[in-house]
């Protein structure tokens, strides 16, 4: 796997992406527990500490499962289609268990109750990693505004604004 190269101020290399401090490792964007193998050519990486980049990994893994299972409707590994992900649950008992105190059956449909500080986390890291890899700038303050819901429990008037070009207000 060949790593896309970035052409931003090399100075912004002496910075984790993430915090600010000393990097001492890299980090793909996207993280590798999102994708399968054969991994794209030239995955991003943005320079990190090792405490952020740990920090994140029991989240993406946590939100890899959480939307292979949301996608068939099942934690059982023989019912997923991506083995990497049937091979995370039949190991870590744990978090399959946890995902299955998440379903939720209303109107003959299966919803999972997230963890939304996990799946934030996962995707504030990985917008802080873009934004940095991309348009060389770190973000490290808070974003205003962060929601995420499934489509499927959406209201017509949440889906018109999300599927609309305007900013929301």
């Amino acid at each position: 796997m060949e790593q896309i190269r970035t052409y931003s101020d090399e100075r912004l290399d002496y910075y984790c992406a993430f915090c600010g401090s000393s990097p001492n490792t890299r980090d793909h964007i996207p993280s590798k527990i999102l994708l399968d193998k054969p991994f794209p050519e030239n995955l991003p990486v943005v320079p990190a500490c090792r405490k952020c980049n740990q920090s994140f990994s029991k989240d993406e893994e946590y939100l890899a499962c959480l939307i292979e299972c949301a996608i068939h409707g099942t934690t059982e590994p023989r019912g997923l289609s991506r083995n990497k992900i049937a091979t995370i649950l039949s190991k870590k008992k744990p978090l399959k268990v946890r995902l299955e105190h998440a379903i939720v059956k209303k109107d003959n449909q299966i919803y999972f109750q997230t963890e939304e500080n996990r799946v934030r986390n996962v995707i504030l890291k990985l917008a802080q990693g873009h934004s940095r890899h991309e348009n060389s700038e770190s973000q490290f303050d808070e974003p205003v505004l962060l929601w995420f819901r499934p489509l499927t429990t959406m209201s017509d008037k949440e889906k018109e604004e999300f599927f609309s070009n305007e900013e929301l207000t």
